[in-house]
């Protein structure tokens, strides 16, 4: 099942908790906050079309529109959900374990609720625009128009969790001439989710021993140890998946399982005792987590990847940020690694062509890595032909240009594990991405879609 929501976020879902085990009858009475939330997703492009039709001159239909739109948000937070174009914030909402079994609870949305000023979004990212510097004619238009062609996840984004926060960050790397003025607005105009998902989301928690988390795209896990209760951040507004823990559970020290890069998103997990960090510190030293990544890949790779294939290039650190592949006489210096992917899907990017830039060829793949190197998933996709779309570190930037896409679509999916309260027992959650909806006219369907992998590893290899 697909799920998005209205920041640009992936729909959270706890699959199981065994491997036989169902969710329970309290997951129906999320039926009814679905169904009402369908109401929200009918009239969220209200506001967006509201917007538009503003810029136009017809007030009185924008009045009408946004009217219209205010009512779904009152029932979506009646109902404990955020209304976007393509559907609720939550399918499901997170649950939390208990001796009794699964309970609903319901994430904190914010002071500034559903929505949050669409209005004032556009507003902002304009003042923005005029502060880098950057001549924009028409652009905060041309910035309306994408955003509802793209699902309206800007519209629907919270102004101060999240536009605010990714404006900060882009403001940055203008003053660091990483792209100029002139670049990174016609950029987030372009691609208007640039500026959406900066909050971390909660996905799952068991008691008070392990919480799983969303790490969003372009922030770091926590800052080094020199910066660590500093005011040392990259730029002032920084924030990290520690920051996030820190604010969610007061007092407490946050214990990170596994890490992700910088601008890979997806589930993280963080213990909240020492007990269970050690626990989970040696599943993965033994191998015993079961990692799950999803990815768009530049190009059309052989068919053979529709079954699955292992990619097996011995790794070796260079004077730089990236990663290579060792050559023949370099094999007994480097690190081995093993890589399982598999394609799910052939299409283009984006989902329609832009500024005179053609359409691109890309593939949905399904990552297994088996080993943990550092940057595995990107260098070998790029050794093989086929660097992710965006990694611009590993020759996935797309038109050859840099920035060329809103992000890097590098994606943990999941994570699969032995449960320590219930030997015997293993444990599974997931955070599926929303990669597909990026994607435009599919050009060969995998024959192999929906198979089972052959080869590929199974839990506990």
């Amino acid at each position: 099942m697909r799920g998005v929501d209205g920041e640009g976020l992936p729909t959270w879902r706890f699959l199981s908790q065994t491997r036989r085990s169902r969710v329970g009858p309290s997951v129906a009475s999320a039926r009814l906050r679905w169904h009402c939330a369908l109401l929200a997703r009918a009239v969220g492009a209200a506001l967006v079309a509201a917007s538009v039709l503003k810029a136009a001159g017809l007030g009185r239909c924008a009045i009408t529109f946004a009217a219209v739109r205010a009512g779904g948000l009152l029932v979506a937070r009646r109902c404990g959900l955020r209304a976007s174009l393509l559907g609720p914030r939550l399918l499901l909402p997170p649950l939390t374990h208990t001796p009794g079994g699964p309970v609903l609870a319901l994430a904190d949305e914010g002071k500034d609720g559903v929505g949050s000023g669409d209005d004032d979004i556009f507003g902002v990212i304009g003042s923005a625009f005029e502060a880098w510097g950057a001549a924009a004619p028409g652009g905060l238009e041309a910035l309306m128009r994408n955003d509802v062609r793209e699902g309206g996840h800007l519209a629907a984004a919270s102004l101060r969790n999240d536009v605010r926060p990714r404006l900060a960050q882009h403001t940055f790397y203008v003053a660091q001439a990483a792209l100029t003025p002139e670049e990174m607005t016609d950029r987030c105009i372009r691609q208007p989710r640039r500026l959406c998902g900066y909050t971390p989301a909660f996905v799952w928690q068991h008691g008070d021993g392990l919480v799983a988390v969303n790490k969003p795209w372009g922030m770091r896990v926590h800052l080094p140890p020199a910066q660590e209760g500093g005011q040392r951040q990259v730029w002032p507004e920084e924030l990290t998946v520690h920051n996030w823990f820190r604010d969610t559970f007061p007092g407490e020290k946050p214990r990170t399982c596994n890490r992700l890069d910088f601008a890979t998103s997806g589930v993280m997990l963080i213990a909240r005792s020492k007990e269970v960090k050690r626990y989970m510190q040696k599943l993965f030293e033994k191998r015993r987590v079961c990692k799950m990544y999803t990815a768009l890949v530049l190009g059309n790779p052989p068919q053979a990847w529709d079954k699955g294939v292992w990619l097996t290039y011995a790794l070796m650190d260079t004077d730089g940020f990236a990663r290579r592949v060792a050559s023949d006489t370099e094999i007994k210096d480097a690190q081995t690694a093993e890589t399982f992917v598999r394609v799910l899907r052939r299409a283009t990017w984006p989902l329609a062509a832009e500024g005179g830039r053609p359409q691109l060829d890309v593939s949905l793949v399904e990552v297994r890595p088996r080993t943990g190197r550092r940057h595995q998933i990107r260098a070998h996709l790029s050794a093989a032909g086929h660097p992710i779309l965006g990694d611009d570190a590993y020759g996935g930037n797309p038109w050859g240009e840099r920035g060329g896409s809103y992000r890097m679509f590098l994606h943990a999916t999941g994570l699969e594990f032995p449960r320590w309260d219930v030997p015997g027992e293993n444990m599974t959650i997931t955070a599926q991405s929303d990669f597909e909806l990026e994607l435009g006219e599919s050009r060969a369907e995998s024959e192999a879609a929906g198979a089972t992998p052959v080869g590929g590893p199974s839990f506990g290899r």
